[in-house]
């Protein structure tokens, strides 16, 4: 952290490497341009007369920032449930709840609770303590599509630019953990990872049955490829909609589905006592699709899609929580960028990590597995077999005017075939939202609101 002080007015900066623009007053633009995975860098800029905050958050970044200020008073911060708790009154943002049961968790302003907002990369916030204004990130442009220059290897520059995302943050660390499911977006950050620092330990939800053999099976062929200190935990010891009973699961409505098994997976590793980073290698869907940086019409703009970056987010209070930096470098404009400007053919079947897959020396079979891997199929179970009518028998979002009502029928319906992966995890964004609105707001009724 450094600080300029000059003519009532103190510049903080707060980030992973010096200050780029140390010395300087007004070139708080330039800030918001700033990259990398470990690049979660904060500027703030604070006048004293009149008063008034400013704060700029770099490019990238794998961590959420939610934004309220009251009375006077300003406040930013990754918690949740800090910035809900320090509201006197809290209330539902009726619009950001609809949006929520509709999409899940979103790059919108407004958050579930009104005032409460969220600060992406690369944006700017206003305050006198009173009023928030925001100002969206500077769209740069997108890469075309270029081609390869003779005698060039694509993958090892895809492993090189994953690398530098992360090289300073891998190399203050003390202890390196990596998330390891056996998927192609992990695995091929932690080979870019293993190629900078080989004190690595990793983690993995490991499923049942056919699909968790086979995923057991990858995994330990990438663990004693890089001679990996791993640790596999069930997923499926404590699954998504109970786990929405526990207070850790409580905390923001920004989340994991999969949140208390990665708790107890990392609480219980060997190395859990030197740990103080992640490297999270999810997200990279957008390495391997067409047109990502098209977001959906109510949220903020920017140039990388809505995927990757909440993948980062929704992950964030999990790990920051427990005192381990999160980054994830496939997230970020540097490796995106990089994908964007390879041939088409390289987006075709996810070639670039088939390619970096192969060339790193793991087999066929990992390359090629049998089963998909995902953690659909445990929510979309759990979900046919849990009463959502009895769930939300006296709903909050009820109370509040908010329609749940074709939500459960859709899932009564459902429950009766097959549910989808869509219904599932609406119905899970249903339960989430309900015990988050009634920890933060209760369960008084609209007439009882001043």
């Amino acid at each position: 952290m450094e600080h300029i002080y000059a003519d009532q007015r103190l510049i903080v900066w707060i980030g992973e490497i010096a200050d780029p623009y140390r010395g300087t007053i007004d070139r708080l633009e330039k800030y918001s341009a700033l990259e990398g995975a470990d690049a979660t860098k904060i500027v703030i800029d604070w006048n004293f007369n009149p008063a008034r905050i400013s704060m700029v958050r770099a490019a990238d970044g794998s961590t959420p920032m939610h934004i309220a200020c009251e009375n006077g008073n300003f406040r930013a911060t990754w918690d949740f449930e800090e910035i809900a708790l320090w509201q006197q009154a809290p209330q539902p943002d009726i619009e950001a709840c609809v949006l929520y049961l509709e999409h899940g968790p979103s790059l919108t302003r407004n958050q579930v609770l009104k005032g409460v907002f969220n600060l992406w990369p690369g944006e700017t916030v206003n305050s006198d303590g009173y009023r928030i204004s925001f100002t969206e990130q500077q769209l740069r442009g997108v890469p075309a599509e270029s081609y390869l220059s003779q005698g060039s290897t694509a993958t090892n520059e895809f492993l090189h630019v994953i690398g530098e995302s992360i090289a300073g943050s891998l190399n203050r660390s003390k202890g390196v953990l990596l998330e390891l499911s056996g998927g192609m977006d992990s695995s091929c950050s932690v080979l870019a990872a293993a190629l900078l620092r080989d004190d690595l330990s990793s983690y993995g939800l490991v499923h049942e049955g056919a699909v968790g053999i086979q995923q057991s099976s990858r995994r330990r062929e990438l663990v004693e490829l890089l001679s990996l200190n791993d640790h596999e935990y069930p997923s499926n010891v404590v699954s998504p909609i109970a786990a929405l009973k526990y207070e850790e699961c409580l905390f923001t409505p920004m989340d994991d589905n999969h949140r208390l098994a990665c708790v107890h997976a990392i609480s219980s590793h060997p190395d859990v006592d030197r740990l103080d980073m992640v490297i999270t290698g999810i997200g990279g869907d957008e390495l391997g699709m067409e047109r990502t940086y098209i977001r959906r019409d109510y949220e903020v703009s920017g140039l990388l899609s809505s995927s990757a970056v909440l993948a980062s987010v929704g992950r964030g209070d999990i790990f920051l929580r427990r005192g381990i930096w999160p980054c994830n470098p496939l997230a970020t404009h540097r490796v995106v960028n990089f994908c964007r400007r390879l041939p088409r053919t390289f987006r075709n079947g996810r070639l670039l990590h088939v390619l970096t897959l192969a060339r790193s020396g793991l087999s066929d079979s990992f390359i090629f597995p049998r089963y998909g891997e995902n953690f659909g199929p445990l929510l979309i179970r759990e979900a046919a077999l849990t009463d959502f009518d009895a769930e939300v028998g006296e709903s909050i979002l009820a109370d509040y005017g908010i329609n749940i009502f074709e939500l459960l029928r859709d899932a009564r319906e459902q429950a009766g075939r097959d549910f989808t992966t869509d219904m599932a995890v609406r119905l899970w964004h249903l339960l989430k939202l309900e015990r988050i609105l009634k920890k933060y707001v209760g369960s008084q009724k609209v007439s009882e609101i001043p």
